[in-house]
């Protein structure tokens, strides 16, 4: 589905700089379209327990889930994921994580080049919004001031906890839309 790119570790592919990191403990970030090419960016909030397991982002079940989706809706070959913090988990990100890792994602975006953004709950969307607070609805679009596309919904964890995964779908749906209208970008 996704190919693994661990064994492709990069020079900043280790870290030490807060709590959270372990030696070889960093998660690292997967995808189908190549970088520089205009991808999708999906930004989850950090690994989940299993990804530590895996040491790759999006490996349990709820990320199965994901990229069934994103393979029915023709979305997989272009989609890119990453995680803003790389060594915790969702439950054990902090502040200074966040800020200790935020270098090393501004990178990634810079090498990628995503066309459109996909954010997963308030961390990511607050670093990719630039700073603007998460909306009560959770959901909707947003056009960055570079033009860029910026598709926001809860967080994965927010979903299983309520096993409702009916926020994928809108994301994904307004992607394609945007994907196939590039163009003529539509806030809902």
């Amino acid at each position: 589905m996704f190919e693994d790119t661990s064994d492709e570790l990069r020079e900043d592919d280790y870290c030490d700089k807060c709590d959270l990191c372990v030696r070889n403990s960093l998660i690292p970030s997967r995808g189908q379209g190549l970088e520089g090419s205009g991808t999708i960016l999906h930004l989850v909030a950090a690994p989940s327990p299993a990804d530590r397991k895996t040491k790759y982002v999006l490996s349990g079940n709820t990320g199965k889930f994901i990229r069934r989706i994103l393979e029915d809706k023709k979305l997989l070959a272009l989609s890119y994921i990453t995680s803003v913090v790389k060594c915790g988990t969702s439950q054990t990100i902090n502040a200074k994580a966040i800020t200790e890792c935020f270098p090393r994602l501004q990178r990634e975006i810079a090498r990628v080049e995503p066309s459109m953004f996909i954010t997963y709950g308030k961390d990511p969307y607050f670093i990719v919004s630039g700073g603007k607070a998460f909306p009560k609805s959770g959901e909707g679009i947003d056009v960055l001031p570079n033009g860029k596309i910026h598709i926001y919904t809860m967080s994965l964890e927010y979903m299983r906890k309520n096993n409702d995964y009916s926020y994928l779908d809108r994301a994904y749906d307004l992607s394609l839309i945007h994907i196939s209208e590039p163009t003529r970008p539509r806030l809902i």
